[in-house]
């Protein structure tokens, strides 16, 4: 799993769920842990010619998601989101999510904001590179309606008594309200 982390994290975006969801099991594999992990080693000798390929404009582009409590052991979701610059991926990450939420906007909202933090800190390494950007607002795209309304609208629905949700809430959109992420 090491080896298949380490290319899930360096070079093979598309493996990154796949692996994360088989790094959960390291302490404890079972035989079918091993099959999923070989039809993983296969997947990426018979998809061998793929890479990531730059050359494309010099847009931003950003997208997150999460599913739901899919973990069945312990309920907490799974989140992830990459970051495409020049054409091609630049950052990613796969991974389980710290905390059970109690409603898919919730597990979106955390996963909004990780891929948000991600993207200003590009924006600032790209400022102090001197890249300059057209458009510094951050586009994010997700596909949860109930999650951009929220970031987007002045008072907050979101009930809740996870106060860290609460708090990702706010600052996504105070960083909303800044016109730093759209």
């Amino acid at each position: 799993i090491g080896s298949l982390l380490f290319v899930a994290v360096n070079t093979r975006p598309d493996v990154a769920f796949a692996t994360s969801r088989l790094a959960r099991f390291l302490t404890n594999p079972s035989a079918e842990h091993h099959r999923a992990a070989d039809r993983v080693l296969l997947y990426l000798h018979l998809t061998r010619t793929l890479g990531l390929q730059f050359g494309g404009n010099d847009d931003l582009v950003v997208a997150s998601d999460a599913s739901f409590a899919d973990n069945t052991v312990d309920r907490k979701s799974s989140q992830g989101f990459i970051l495409k610059l020049f054409g091609g991926a630049i950052a990613w990450r796969a991974n389980k999510q710290d905390t059970v939420t109690t409603s898919t906007t919730e597990a979106e909202l955390l996963s909004l904001a990780q891929a948000a933090k991600e993207a200003q800190f590009l924006v600032r390494l790209q400022t102090e590179l001197g890249i300059k950007l057209e458009d510094p607002t951050i586009t994010i795209q997700c596909d949860n309606k109930q999650t951009i309304r929220l970031v987007n609208e002045n008072t907050s629905q979101l009930k809740t008594k996870l106060r860290h949700v609460d708090i990702h809430n706010h600052w996504l959109r105070q960083e909303a309200e800044r016109k730093k992420i759209r």
